[in-house]
């Protein structure tokens, strides 16, 4: 089973800590005063006013720009896009799981990329040094690390890029939630998009300003990538929803208040789980960087499967497992629920370990 169906169709529990993202905020969340919209497409590619919005943002061409339905979208369209035929793509390990499915789906070969636990999921340069050699085309990562939550460095970044430039390869980085580390630690905004000419840069409103629903995510890139996107999507839609562009739009001009509430969710969260893993000597935890959410490793008599199942059966809570991610022995836990809920949410996963540790 895949993250994405297991995540849409899995019981919810009491305490559901399955989370990855801020929680879901209405429009009025951002504007009270939100104008009608109308149901008139106002581009091919994308609404211009929106387009030049995020071209703005990123310091790029407009035709550098292509919104799409979502990061997961946008993954795959770049993936199609920047992939070239017979080539694989090195991509990351662990991975968030709809990345490694779109290519297989699109039957791009995979050269494994490790970001091992034990060297605190850096990018393996060695690693990287014999994907390219072998012929990758295409490395993928994510920025901040879908599941670790752990930051790439934009001098690192810069590295990387600059090695895939040596043979002509394009760096596709999955950018949606990088927006939480200087909400959270108060650094300046960046992105990778903005070092080097082969780097893909993928982003949405979802995980950091909670606007799933919608369905606004986008590409940024080099024009000649954008183009070859452009000809993926006429495979996917026609048109992008016009309502969830204005919206989109409303929401890019009020950044600020959806800032202000992943911070406020973020900072009440934090102590509470740091608190809970310092006292919880069976885990290994790792530095957060302003993701909602945590990663763990588990004490090797447990795989996350076994404390999945334990928890939901006996305490009514839901946690992800890390065999979504390729790392078995590790588990997702969401810090965006109210403090009461965290709290209990976390006492009953050491409750379940209390079972399970032999």
């Amino acid at each position: 089973m895949s993250y994405l169906h297991w995540s849409k169709t899995r019981p919810r529990a009491r305490y559901n800590l399955a989370g990855s993202g801020v929680p879901s905020a209405e429009p009025t969340t951002f504007d009270t005063n939100l104008p009608a919209v109308t149901m008139t497409s106002k581009g091919p590619y994308g609404d211009p006013v929106l387009l030049e919005a995020l071209a703005n943002r990123y310091g790029v061409d407009i035709n550098q720009v292509l919104p799409v339905p979502g990061t997961s979208m946008a993954n795959f369209v770049s993936i199609a896009a920047a992939g070239q035929n017979g080539h694989p793509v090195a991509m990351e390990s662990p991975v968030y799981d709809p990345i490694t499915l779109s290519s297989l789906f699109l039957k791009i070969p995979i050269l494994p990329l490790s970001r091992s636990p034990e060297d605190g999921f850096r990018v393996n340069q060695e690693e990287l040094a014999r994907a390219l050699a072998a012929g990758a085309m295409l490395v993928m990562l994510t920025n901040l690390h879908n599941p670790s939550g752990q930051y790439i460095e934009a001098e690192t970044i810069l590295g990387i890029a600059e090695q895939c430039n040596k043979t002509g390869a394009t760096l596709l980085i999955d950018e949606v939630y990088l927006d939480a580390v200087p909400i959270a630690r108060g650094t300046s905004w960046w992105s990778a998009v903005t070092l080097a000419n082969n780097i893909v840069i993928t982003n949405s409103l979802t995980k950091v300003y909670g606007l799933s629903g919608l369905r606004c995510g986008w590409i940024v890139g080099p024009e000649d990538i954008i183009l070859h996107a452009r000809e993926v999507v006429n495979l996917l839609h026609v048109d992008l929803p016009t309502p969830s562009s204005e919206l989109a739009l409303r929401a890019l001009d009020q950044f600020p208040t959806l800032e202000n509430r992943h911070r406020a969710i973020h900072q009440a969260g934090q102590p509470i789980y740091r608190q809970w893993a310092s006292g919880e000597s069976r885990i290994r935890s790792y530095p957060n960087f302003g993701a909602l959410f945590e990663c763990f490793q588990l004490p090797p008599s447990v795989t996350s499967d076994q404390l999945e199942a334990h928890l939901v059966s006996k305490y009514e809570t839901q946690v992800v497992p890390g065999r979504f991610f390729g790392i078995a022995d590790h588990v997702r836990v969401s810090t965006a629920l109210e403090p009461a809920e965290l709290t209990e949410g976390l006492s009953r996963i050491s409750q379940a370990l209390d079972d399970l540790v032999k």
